[in-house]
């Protein structure tokens, strides 16, 4: 089961840049893509997310959306920015899952945290 990855919460695994021998470690996701949706109190992170260094998110469910786009589910790659290779979302919630649901149906997630 894939967790939600959560703007503010959770990281990028982090990546190398090849061309010059150098890497930078896990990056928290700075920018959810959208303002609406949220997982255990944090902003779930979509298709216009990024992570801190730059990197933006490349892989996302096609079932469950956030805002109209799909969100990024730990696990799923990245994008990868400048000279650094793509990566992959590190971390995701315990509670919310995407596209795990045992009657697969498009699931839209459009409320305000409580």
């Amino acid at each position: 089961m894939a967790g939600v990855t959560r703007q503010g919460l959770d990281t990028q695994a982090g990546h190398p840049c090849l061309s010059i021998p150098t890497s930078h470690g896990a990056q928290t996701y700075t920018s959810a893509g959208q303002g609406k949706v949220y997982s255990d109190g944090a902003l779930v992170v979509n298709k216009d997310g990024s992570a801190a260094c730059g990197d933006t998110v490349a892989e996302v469910s096609s079932k469950v959306f956030a805002n109209g786009k799909g969100v990024h589910r730990m696990g799923d790659a990245t994008v990868g920015e400048g000279c650094f290779n793509p990566s992959t979302s590190a971390g995701g919630s315990s509670k919310v899952f995407a596209d795990t649901a045992t009657n697969p149906t498009d699931i839209t997630l459009d409320y305000e945290n409580e």
